[in-house]
């Protein structure tokens, strides 16, 4: 492995575990650049793989150290894989990001950020535990959500 070879993972390990540790820490809940990241590689980072390696890590990490060191369960069910899904077509979207300007990164930020809202919380709304029922199963309870 050469020297620049190196220096990139070195580099990538240090903004996945940065990425990782900023969502732990952050506040307001759920307030992190994991979509930021997602956008990112999915747009400069040319072999796939690692683009979708990249926000995909970051967030096992993070669900890693909630698990273990937090209150609240980092593992918490089936549905979470849901979110792991939504960040994976995040990072697919920006593949089909070109032209790199504030202008179309804000829009993709933005625009995913909305999407991996809505998705998400359809998916909880969809998949509540009809024992509990967070929420109502009407029109309303899915605003709610």
């Amino acid at each position: 492995m050469n020297k620049q070879n190196t220096t990139s993972l070195i580099v990538a390990g240090i903004l996945i575990v940065a990425a990782a540790l900023s969502r732990v820490w952050m506040y307001p809940h759920n307030f992190s650049p994991m979509i930021g990241m997602a956008v990112f590689a999915g747009a400069v980072i040319k072999d796939r793989r690692l683009a979708f390696a990249f926000p995909l890590l970051a967030m096992f990490l993070s669900d890693v150290i909630f698990e273990v060191f937090h209150i609240a369960p980092g593992f918490w069910g089936w549905g979470q894989l849901v979110g792991y899904g939504i960040l994976a077509l995040i990072t697919v979207i920006a593949f089909s990001l070109k032209k790199i300007n504030v202008f179309s990164v804000a829009g993709y930020s933005i625009g995913s950020s909305l999407l991996f809202f809505f998705l998400s919380n359809s998916a909880f709304f969809v998949f509540d535990n009809p024992i509990y029922h967070t929420y109502a199963q009407s029109f309303g309870g899915y605003v709610n959500c």
